[in-house]
Formats: C-alpha cells, structure tokens, sequence
C-alpha cells in the first residue's frame, strides 16, 4: 500500500462565515500547517471576487493564521 501525505494541511478546509446582514462583513481564522516553513502570498476565490479578503503573515513560519473576511453585497440576493 501506497500512502501520500500532503505538504500542507488547512483547518478548517470549508469557512462558513454563516448569514450575513446586507453590507455586514464577518472574519474567521484559518490554520495552515506545513512540513517546514512557509509563506501565504495570498487569497482569492472565483464566485466570490472582491468581497473576500485576507490577513497574510509576513514572516516564514511551519504553522500560518490566516485571517480570513467576506462582506456581504449590499443588497441581498
């Protein structure tokens, strides 16, 4: 048996930033691991474009807290 392990592990791997008022904006942490030390150059996401953004650590480290944010459009829908 074969067994392949990733360099990196992302927890929680799906972020739910739950129902958001019109205009609201929440945040949620996520813990990247790595087999040795990294850094996160960035975030993005196809459906959601502009509305999501991103903390990134500066400094190379094994283990990253990203923070993550998503504003809600302004007008539901």
């Amino acid at each position: 048996d074969a067994r392949v392990e990733s360099d990196f592990t992302v927890n929680p791997t799906v972020v739910d930033f739950g129902t958001l008022a019109p205009g609201a904006q929440a945040s949620k942490n996520v813990v990247i691991r790595g087999k040795k030390p990294f850094t996160v150059t960035g975030v993005s996401s196809p459906t959601l474009g502009e509305r999501i953004g991103a903390k990134l650590p500066a400094d190379a480290k094994p283990i990253q807290i990203v923070s993550l944010s998503l504003k809600a459009p302004a007008a539901e829908g």
